[in-house]
């Protein structure tokens, strides 16, 4: 599988959650198609590697609409999130990595 190659400084619309549509956790093969920004138990953390290799992660809290970090359902239990280029409260698109 490829990396996820972003342009760096510029704000981010729609940054990939998941890499594989999130599955229900009763049965196992559901998907789950209406996870909200704000669902119990959300638990999102943004992995960030620099060009040097160091790691650090980040928790991030979504917003619904007209935030920083706003939690978008592409459907079929693929989620994304916006990012903006500077200014957020938690992360930013202001690193090469």
């Amino acid at each position: 599988m490829s990396d996820l190659i972003l342009s760096v400084d510029t704000a981010l619309g729609e940054v990939p959650i998941n890499l594989i549509a999130l599955i229900d956790d009763t049965d196992f093969k559901t998907r789950e198609e209406s996870v909200v920004f704000n669902q119990s138990g959300l638990d999102l953390l943004f992995n960030f590697i620099t060009k040097d290799g160091v790691f650090t992660q980040t928790a991030v809290t979504p917003t619904d609409t007209a935030g920083d970090y706003d939690w978008i359902n592409q459907g079929n239990g693929m989620y994304t999130i916006e990012i903006p280029a500077s200014g957020g409260g938690t992360i930013n698109n202001d690193a090469e990595g």
